[in-house]
């Protein structure tokens, strides 16, 4: 059985002017029928699964990893996520259940409810603790309100506590970005996630603003390092952790596991060897209301897509991609794929390859996209000799 899930919870109360996921306002009058729609989804899912696996209805799984995000799951109120995770459940004793929250949403009734529903691990997009830049972006919250939602987080909630920040907002500077970080930290996250600003086609914030990649880049790296000297370990591009605080569920992701996903959008993937099965839920929440399971998209991941999936994922890792898991599913070591690309990279000392994996340096992942590029290359170079 696959034993993680995500799900989408697609209400916000305002988009932001970056955001281009899949999302409606919190009045839609299907409002008070997502939770049940999801775990409908949920039970169809885990009913067509079985069916293929040929095994026999259970009455429950324990997931290894759950992640809700969206939209803003914490428009939910606090009997709506409890039931949310009352109907998921159980998770297993070791497992790693995520929640997305807007810090302005939290109430001690609404933390207690995560905690009660199972959840263990609360993810809150601050993105900026400086009003302009806050306003500047459409963001509805302020920097009283998530330093209150913040103050209320350290004080009652008991599990792990990860949050987002953004490098390149319009008009931040490397100070404005410093003082972000220390403020931040000083609540004691197990994780950060810092991103690089992205304007994508379409956004409000697409139609005023182009961004700097220089300056955003510059400010990203001392981001970077600020949360290294911090103490917390880059291991994937964007994202920052403790040891042993790592996001288990982005794991999956990036090591091209299997997961169930359901919700408007949401897209889930099942790995067998060395080919996937995908899907797509519509980007419709009336059409997936009525039937979430035939109104998904489907395709057929092919050995060679699933490659460079693996690649455009697995290099994303500090870590890097272990050749003994990669040998496994596809018969060949990375390296006899992608060698002329990995001996240019090593010499630049900006990859190392070892017997155990095949990773870029900290300063290589500055250039992940280059690298990538080159490795595609390799790849096509061998499909065509």
């Amino acid at each position: 059985m696959i034993g993680s899930l995500y799900v989408h919870v697609p209400l916000c109360l305002r988009m932001c002017d970056y955001c281009d996921f899949y999302s409606l306002p919190s009045s839609h009058p299907l409002r008070a029928e997502i939770v049940p729609l999801l775990l409908s989804e949920l039970r169809l899912r885990q009913e067509s699964l079985e069916r293929r696996e040929a095994i026999e209805a259970k009455a429950s799984i324990a997931w290894d990893t759950v992640y809700v995000g969206g939209g803003t799951p914490s428009v939910l109120s606090p009997e709506e996520i409890y039931e949310l995770a009352r109907g998921i459940g159980p998770l297993a004793p070791d497992g790693e259940w995520t929640v997305e929250a807007n810090p302005e949403d939290l109430s001690p009734d609404w933390i207690d409810a995560l905690a009660s529903g199972g959840v263990n691990r609360l993810s809150l997009g601050i993105q900026s603790l400086t009003d302009r830049l806050l306003k500047a972006v459409g963001r509805r919250g302020s920097r009283e309100t998530a330093l209150r939602g913040l103050d209320l987080a350290r004080a009652r909630w008991k599990g792990r506590l990860s949050l987002d920040l953004i490098a390149g907002l319009p008009g931040q500077t490397e100070e404005d970005l410093a003082r972000d970080i220390a403020e931040a930290l000083s609540f004691g996250p197990d994780h950060v996630s810092l991103y690089a600003l992205t304007v994508e086609k379409g956004t409000p914030l697409a139609g005023r603003f182009r961004t700097d990649e220089e300056s955003s880049a510059r400010l990203w790296l001392a981001g970077r390092d600020a949360l290294e000297e911090a103490g917390l370990r880059q291991y994937e591009v964007s994202n920052f952790a403790r040891p042993g605080s790592e996001s288990r569920h982005n794991l999956v992701y990036w090591r091209m596991g299997s997961w169930l996903a359901v919700g408007p959008s949401a897209s889930g993937t099942e790995v067998s060897q060395d080919h996937a099965r995908r899907y797509r839920n519509a980007c419709d929440l009336e059409r997936w209301a009525i039937d979430p399971v035939g109104s998904a998209e489907t395709e057929d991941v092919s050995r060679l897509e699933l490659v460079e999936e693996t690649m455009m994922m697995g290099f994303r890792l500090r870590d890097g991609i272990s050749r003994n898991r990669f040998r496994a599913r596809f018969g060949t070591d990375i390296l006899n794929l992608i060698g002329p690309a990995a001996s240019r990279w090593a010499d630049r000392g900006l990859l190392v390859a070892d017997e155990g994996a095949v990773a870029l340096t900290a300063d290589g992942l500055a250039l992940l996209n280059l690298f990538l590029a080159d490795c595609m290359e390799c790849l096509w170079e061998n499909e065509h000799r």
